[in-house]
């Protein structure tokens, strides 16, 4: 049973998980490393705003992974249309997980960091916790487009891209480590990620496009954007925290209607995206 036609489809396919996971390494795995060598005091702080960017993340990809099997099957069928139909469709859905899962601990990080290992650590870790949280939703936003890439075999095709992202993190991180300390890293972490995202854009997806069939303009207006206005309030209430204009004694009052409105926006543009997805209602003639 073994031939070598087979060894080499398995090497190329495992090939680029591994140029992936190689690049995951360098976007996470040597950030504690970097945050010891430079401002040793703060590796309290960062490792628990790094525990809580892996929940995060964790908690999505055990969200959209199970779609892996559909996309497998839509690859399998050749349907190179409708697999770029399930890339848009899953990411709205990722981004408003997103901001619901990353906004509230950016809103209330003081507080959780109080609450999980002290005031005194708040004053380093609260800046830390924000960037990293503002890092993460950014590249995250190309998850459900690397998740149906993987099902359909093109990781392949796109080893450019993570090999970018984990470089540029890395050279980032110990550039700006070594003059800011800690908060550096976590900067590097979000300059790496918008490197990310513009790779997927303009490398990655026209190189995959004869598989994964989508506009780019599509994906950006109608997969990205329309879920941030639908969310706008709750994105509103994050940016006035980061500014430092949310005051603690206002903050809930302000949190929890942008909540509601936020909840009311995504459940109108997931029905709506429901009853077009199954042919219950159609688009008014220009709309996006």
């Amino acid at each position: 049973m073994v031939r070598r036609a087979t060894a080499n489809e398995l090497l190329h396919y495992c090939f680029g998980l591994t140029v992936m996971s190689f690049s995951m390494l360098l976007v996470t795995g040597f950030d504690l490393i970097l945050v010891g060598r430079f401002q040793f005091n703060a590796v309290t702080a960062y490792s628990v705003s790094a525990a809580m960017i892996t929940f995060v993340a964790g908690a999505l990809s055990a969200v959209l992974n199970v779609m892996m099997p559909h996309a497998a099957a839509l690859h399998a069928r050749q349907d190179p249309e409708e697999l770029g139909r399930l890339v848009v469709l899953s990411t709205q859905v990722g981004v408003i997980l997103l901001i619901f899962s990353g906004i509230p601990p950016l809103i209330y990080a003081a507080p959780i960091l109080r609450l999980w290992i002290g005031q005194q650590y708040v004053p380093t870790g609260q800046p830390i916790l924000v960037v990293l949280l503002i890092a993460n939703m950014i590249r995250l936003v190309g998850l459900p487009y690397a998740i149906v890439l993987i099902s359909a075999g093109q990781q392949r095709f796109i080893k450019i891209s993570p090999l970018t992202e984990g470089i540029t993190n890395l050279i980032a991180s110990v550039a700006l480590g070594a003059m800011m300390g800690a908060i550096g890293v976590a900067l590097g972490t979000l300059i790496g990620s918008v490197f990310s995202v513009t790779t997927h854009l303009f490398y990655s997806m026209p190189r995959t496009n004869a598989e994964i069939r989508f506009s780019r303009k599509k994906y950006l207006f109608s997969g990205v954007l329309t879920p941030l206005l639908c969310v706008a309030p709750l994105l509103l209430a994050g940016a006035i925290s980061v500014a430092g204009r949310l005051n603690t004694g206002y903050r809930n009052a302000v949190f929890f209607p942008c909540v509601a409105l936020s909840l009311v926006g995504s459940a109108i543009l997931l029905r709506h995206t429901k009853m077009l997805r199954f042919g219950m209602g159609k688009p008014a003639q220009g709309s996006v």
